[in-house]
């Protein structure tokens, strides 16, 4: 299998190895440079994650999570409003999951008012 090195940055004419060469083969090589169709956001993270070493994705890891930390700081309410619009993707994703948890809490949340001011525990479990 031959081997060729991709440039990840333009400066391809330099002659000291940078981090921003990558050694792959032909194929691979072809693909990077000769991808048909746009690359979706995800394909370009995930190629750029393969050619990064364990220290590399160690000090982005670091970055990304620094930059969470004074995201939450500096705007807490955009923080919860996108924590809100994640949860609200995923109850879409699984409606009957989420109306089953719902009835459950209205359940219980029923049998401790009757509970209360009855003292009789009744069984909703069928309900």
């Amino acid at each position: 299998m031959a081997s060729e090195i991709h440039h990840w940055c333009s400066e391809a004419s330099g002659v000291v190895i940078c981090s921003h060469m990558l050694a792959v083969s032909s194929r691979g090589h072809e693909k990077y440079h000769h991808y048909e169709g746009p690359k979706s956001g995800a394909e370009r993270y995930r190629l750029r994650r393969a050619a990064m070493t364990p220290e590399q994705i160690a000090d982005s890891n670091a970055h990304a999570n620094a930059l969470a930390r004074m995201r939450r700081k500096r705007d807490p309410e955009r923080v919860r409003a996108l924590d809100r619009a994640k949860y609200a993707r995923r109850v879409a994703r699984d409606p009957e999951g989420y109306r089953a948890k719902r009835r459950a809490i209205e359940v219980r949340c029923h049998q401790k008012k009757l509970a209360k001011h009855t003292g009789v525990v009744v069984d909703f479990s069928d309900w």
